[in-house]
């Protein structure tokens, strides 16, 4: 009996242990990779600083039968962009790896045992490298019908063969942006002068904006006597990528009595507010510096024979006109020697000696 009894002791070891050894493939199962959540923003505003850039958790589980066994599990990403008509052909750019270990590492070693283990999915432009991937940043400006796919793979090797993946959507969010494209150079203008200019209201976003234009300068420059001419078309629904053109005409008065700068600003905000502030959602700013000369339209000249309404010459011209009137002297003294050297030259003829004229006299 006690020989029976150690038997079964023995065989019943043996069992034990080939459970506790045997290969994976039987007992294990494969590693399973999650992500926190199915639907992730990401901003395509280019004046964002964060433009570009998520992070996406998730997380990986194994499990493993035997005591000796392991699993290593590879991560890897993958984000397709997606437009209304499929798959544009471009991939955003993303790195995974594991948290809690060495930076950048998508690999790690699972036991027996092991809890889950935590694993991010960036996207950074900062983090990108044009020479290690064909994969692009988040492209600035998406409209909002595009979003991304993500993928991302867990393959793993050891004690079991096989992959496991998980996936979530990447949306756009919503922004607003307008630009002003006009000559931001300074310009000068005299009395009577006129000027032309031309702002392009543009709407870079990916929302429709309504716009509203405002040149403070104007109402000032027209209570000091200037003639304005305005020509804005209606922006009342501005849609993404679309720009209109505004035109302002100045026609300077004819007295400027002092030379003064001013500033004309060009300001385009959107109807459209923000909730919470009531602002508008944004607002562009752009100008030049309005430089006057002090000036006056010539009518005519005055009793004294002077500058029409008090206009001062220039010191150019009057340097000018001395150095013609000098020109002019020089070339009257020159004349009037030749045409005295010429008279003498008659009266003195024949070496300037008198002759004497005789005839014969009959007695």
């Amino acid at each position: 009996m006690m020989q029976y009894s150690l038997m079964r002791s023995v065989i019943a070891l043996v069992l034990l242990a080939a459970l506790i050894l045997a290969p994976s493939h039987a007992y294990s199962a494969p590693a399973d990779v999650s992500i926190e959540g199915n639907l992730y923003t990401v901003s395509v505003d280019p004046t964002d600083p964060w433009m570009g850039v998520l992070t996406i958790k998730g997380e990986v589980s194994a499990t493993i039968s035997g005591i000796l066994e392991t699993l290593t599990v590879t991560l890897s990403s993958n984000i397709t962009e997606m437009g209304p008509d499929g798959p544009t052909g471009q991939y955003w750019h993303s790195i995974v790896s594991f948290e809690g270990g060495p930076a950048n590492t998508p690999t790690h070693i699972f036991r027996r045992g092991d809890p889950s283990k935590t694993f991010s999915v960036k996207l950074d432009p900062a983090l990108y490298d044009p020479q290690q991937t064909r994969d692009v940043p988040v492209p600035e400006g998406l409209p909002l019908d595009h979003w991304g796919d993500l993928f991302v793979t867990a393959t793993y090797s050891g004690s079991s063969e096989g992959t496991s993946r998980a996936e979530c959507r990447i949306e756009t969010e919503p922004f607003y942006l307008l630009n002003i494209s006009m000559n931001t150079r300074s310009h000068e203008m005299r009395a009577g002068e006129i000027l032309n200019y031309t702002a392009v209201i543009k709407n870079p976003s990916n929302m429709d904006a309504g716009v509203e234009l405002s040149v403070p300068l104007l109402d000032q420059l027209s209570s000091s006597g200037w003639r304005i001419n305005i020509s804005i078309p209606d922006m009342s629904l501005l849609e993404p990528g679309s720009q209109a053109q505004a035109r302002f005409i100045l026609t300077a008065p004819d007295t400027i009595p002092q030379d003064t700068t001013l500033r004309f600003e060009v300001t385009a905000s959107t109807v459209e507010t923000d909730p919470e502030t009531m602002e508008p959602e944004f607002i562009a700013v752009s100008g030049f510096d309005l430089i006057l000369v002090r000036s006056s339209v010539k009518e005519g000249p005055d009793e004294n024979g002077g500058p029409a309404n008090g206009e001062e010459k220039d010191p150019y011209d009057i340097v000018l006109v001395v150095v013609i009137m000098t020109v002019v002297a020089i070339a009257i003294i020159i004349l009037v020697v030749i045409l005295m050297s010429r008279k003498g030259g008659g009266e003195d003829g024949d070496n300037g000696q008198d002759k004497t004229y005789s005839a014969p006299v009959r007695m």
